[in-house]
């Protein structure tokens, strides 16, 4: 697909987080890490789409949306959260940022 460079401008500092799963787990923690990531990345803005079904889990959320709504043209890069069998996706988005979670926020985390 090609985006006008116009439209790309806008959209650059964009980037989604799009998990289409049904764990309601998985979207509670990130929500959770969300401001984490924010922290980090303080020049992107993160947006969280999530499947229809678990919406409601993050509704009140800024920038976040349901996958029914959803338009790639939104935003500059898109990551979709996926579960392999066996690893826990939000814990490998943030190995993949280096983020680590303090012990605190591991209990918090676990416990979602």
């Amino acid at each position: 697909m090609t985006l006008p460079l116009i439209q790309y401008s806008k959209v650059i500092n964009k980037y989604c987080i799009r998990y289409s799963g049904r764990n309601a787990n998985y979207v509670r923690q990130l929500k959770y890490v969300r401001p984490l990531i924010e922290k980090e990345f303080k020049d992107l803005e993160i947006h969280l789409i999530i499947d229809n079904e678990l919406f409601s889990e993050i509704k009140e959320e800024t920038n976040a949306g349901c996958i029914s709504e959803f338009s790639k043209v939104k935003y500059g890069y898109i990551r979709d959260l996926l579960f392999d069998g066996k690893n826990n996706p939000v814990i490998k988005l943030l190995e993949e940022s280096n983020i680590v979670l303090s012990d605190a926020q591991k209990l918090e985390f676990f416990q979602l």
